[in-house]
């Protein structure tokens, strides 16, 4: 189920869509897209000053684009899903009622529908449909304010898994655990792409975390998906294993009186977590008849799914049959279901797993040049100085007057900041004579942007993307033209912003997913809403045919005389590392301009083009970069106030950096608060997200050693915030 071969040649196509992640498969899309942001999160805390994360491997940009365009807007969803069951089941146990036995989810963006095998009564705000087995929830009836769920509960269902979807777009979500023993016929590649999605949704979604998926000897392109969760195993011997989890899952059912399975997941009785398994085999092999024997002979008791794949001619007794034809359609008779069937093909997967592996690689990259003209010639595109302009720093504070941002010895400034002498030596080197007039020479008009930037009669279109993404538009613009698709032609200009040169028809076809007719429409209506540039009476987005750089009769579409925020901060970041101790002004402008993470508020589906040249992690780099900068240098005067602002700056445009944490508690250290830097080393140190904890990086652990905060943790938390050696 791949994209076809003629997907590249149709405008507008979107070639580096991958079909069996769109569509009917955008819950695993966004389940991925969960996953590789989690991982990106871990990630960035391995990031030194100065650098970037490495990136993905250019052959997996078309899994990140499909991932951002399909999986993004369905990640919500995936824990909206999985939040609505666990509250549901927390609000029946607390009652003391049975949780139902549950066959079926069918969702969309609006809401929720469960179809369950006997009739039930369920609390507000669900409500019954036609028969009480069949119960719907409106995601706009849920209540707001509700309190929050354990972060790490278990799901009491955790065994749904996405088949397909109906003709009208809902997908619908299986309960393979109700099932028991599922098998899946009919075409042989359709049933093993089929087999091959529902594992790796397993593996992903946010209510399958406990459960363990044993491949037998089937699908290896899936094993380093998530190892913690899913594993491959040539041989037979797994199913001796899957047949010991059942039998205890029992043993403890009865030693406990329980008879509700879901229910004693979702209370965690006994005090463990219950094991769940899902196990998917080709054909009968090793000790599979006795585990299928078992998984009847005990329905609902065993936490143990079986998936058959190309044996619906010798179903056990009892199975759930699936007939995947030619045509793509997957039919389930027992529960009277037509639906598109999902399917990933191994292409496919093995693209996943090496896009996700490639998230859990730490090393530090330099980033790419800023340009080859003006002042993005001297400059990466974090807006620091190219190291090539610069010398190395003196770490016994023996540099000229005014050559580095930081003339104070190494130890002086280690001695107050959350730094280390590498992080000096990178963002605070000597800048010789020469670079500081070049820089100066290169960029003459920065203070006249800055102004016009700031002012209530700017004349010019201003585009900020430190934050939530907005164009206010000059007193020649026609903002009433934008007002249906503002996100969409807002991310039209961003895109343009990033392209200095000039973007081609095809360029921006392929980024927006457009037709060039459709294209060129839509050009035209960004092209009235920021009006006449003033200075020279012509469009800011001039006609392709009018723009300056036509090459090899291929036209470009640019932006004239836009400001941009991204660049400002560039270009004020770059100013004041030429100015030495002065340059803290320069940094604190620049801090000034952020709002937000770098891109968001982008148009659903949106930013795929982000995959290609990632400025927003470029832009991420520059924003927690420039305030560690800033926090170091103020402590120096001291100016707390300064530093605090600018720390807190950087924490809440990147989250997911340690460099900002770490900065917040050294400016804690210095305002007297003991009780703010203590929690400030706790929460450093006590990271987790849904795999479990995070452990420090390696400045971290520098930081943590040479400035003892290990000793300054709470006392509650001094055993837990220990540090590796």
């Amino acid at each position: 189920m791949t994209a076809s071969a003629d997907a590249a040649s149709e405008p507008g196509q979107r070639p580096w869509l991958l079909t069996g992640l769109a569509g009917a498969g955008a819950l695993l899309a966004g389940a991925l897209w969960l996953v590789v942001l989690r991982r990106r999160a871990v990630q960035q805390h391995h990031r030194r000053p100065g650098y970037i994360t490495a990136p993905p491997p250019p052959h997996t940009i078309p899994i990140e684009k499909t991932l951002r365009n399909q999986g993004a807007p369905t990640s919500d969803l995936l824990t909206i899903i999985d939040e609505t069951l666990r509250r549901l089941a927390a609000t029946l146990t607390t009652g003391h009622r049975p949780l139902p036995p549950l066959l079926a989810v069918a969702a969309t963006p609006t809401g929720i529908r469960l179809h369950l095998a006997t009739d039930t009564d369920l609390p507000e705000p669900w409500q019954q449909a036609d028969t009480a087995t069949v119960w719907s929830l409106t995601l706009d009836a849920v209540p707001a304010g509700l309190e929050p769920l354990e972060p790490d509960g278990p799901a009491p269902w955790p065994h749904l898994a996405t088949v397909g979807a109906d003709d009208t777009g809902r997908w619908w979500l299986i309960n393979l655990e109700t099932a028991g023993i599922t098998t899946i016929g009919g075409d042989p590649d359709y049933a093993d792409d089929l087999a091959r999605y529902l594992a790796a949704e397993l593996a992903t979604t946010p209510w399958s975390r406990d459960i363990q998926v044993d491949l037998i000897d089937t699908f290896p392109e899936l094993a380093g998906l998530d190892p913690t969760r899913l594993r491959h195993h040539p041989t037979p011997e797994a199913i001796d294993d899957t047949i010991a989890v059942a039998v205890e899952t029992i043993d403890r059912l009865n030693l406990l009186h329980a008879d509700n399975l879901p229910a004693a997941r979702a209370t965690r009785a006994g005090d463990e977590l219950w094991p769940n398994r899902v196990l998917f085999t080709t054909g009968q092999t090793g000790h599979l008849a006795e585990l299928n024997r078992l998984i009847h002979d005990q329905p609902g008791r065993t936490a143990v799914a079986v998936i058959l794949t190309r044996s619906a001619d010798t179903s056990p007794p009892g199975s759930l049959t699936i007939t995947v034809a030619s045509d793509g359609r997957a039919r389930i008779p027992a529960l009277g279901l037509d639906l598109v069937a999902n399917g990933i093909t191994p292409d496919e997967a093995a693209g996943c797993v090496q896009l996700i592996e490639a998230a859990d690689n730490y090393a530090n990259v330099e980033l790419p040049t800023a340009g080859t003209e003006g002042w993005r010639r001297n400059s990466d595109q974090a807006g620091r100085l190219s190291p090539h302009l610069t010398r190395p720093r003196q770490p016994d504070g023996t540099d000229e007057p005014g050559a580095t941002n930081l003339p104070q010895p190494d130890a002086t400034v280690l001695a107050a900041a959350a730094t280390t002498s590498d992080d000096l030596a990178v963002l605070a080197p000597t800048v010789p004579e020469p670079t500081r007039t070049q820089v100066e020479t290169d960029d003459p008009t920065l203070d006249a942007d800055l102004a016009d930037w700031f002012s209530d009669s700017c004349t010019r279109p201003r585009l900020s993307v430190l934050g939530p993404m907005r164009v206010r538009v000059g007193p020649d613009g026609k903002p009433g033209e934008a007002t249906k698709r503002k996100p969409y032609y807002t991310e039209l200009v961003a895109y343009l912003a990033t392209r200095p040169t000039g973007a081609t028809t095809a360029q921006l076809c392929d980024a927006f997913s457009a037709t060039p007719a459709r294209l060129q429409r839509d050009l035209g209506v960004v092209r009235k809403w920021l009006g006449t540039n003033p200075a020279t009476s012509q469009r800011h987005l001039p006609e392709v045919v009018r723009s300056s750089l036509v090459n090899n009769g291929r036209g470009y579409y640019q932006l004239h005389d836009v400001l941009r925020d991204a660049d400002l901060f560039r270009r004020l970041r770059l100013r004041g590392q030429i100015h030495g101790a002065d340059g803290l002004d320069d940094y604190l402008r620049a801090l000034s301009l952020v709002t937000g993470a770098p891109y968001t508020q982008l148009h659903p589906g949106g930013g795929t083009w982000l995959a290609d040249d990632r400025d927003d992690q470029h832009l991420l780099v520059a924003i927690v970069d420039t305030a560690h900068l800033a926090v170091t240098m103020a402590l120096q005067l001291p100016d707390l106030k300064a530093a605090r602002l600018a720390a807190e700056v950087a924490a809440l445009a990147a989250p997911d950096e340690q460099i900002p944490k770490g900065d917040l508690i050294a400016v804690a250290q210095a305002e007297g608060d003991s009780g703010r830097a203590s929690r400030g080393i706790d929460d450093l140190l006590r990271q987790r997200d849904a795999d479990g904890p995070i452990e420090p990086d390696p400045r971290t652990t520098e930081l943590v050693q040479t400035r003892a905060w290990a000793d300054r943790t709470s006392p509650t938390q001094t055993r837990q915030a220990s540090v590796p050696d």
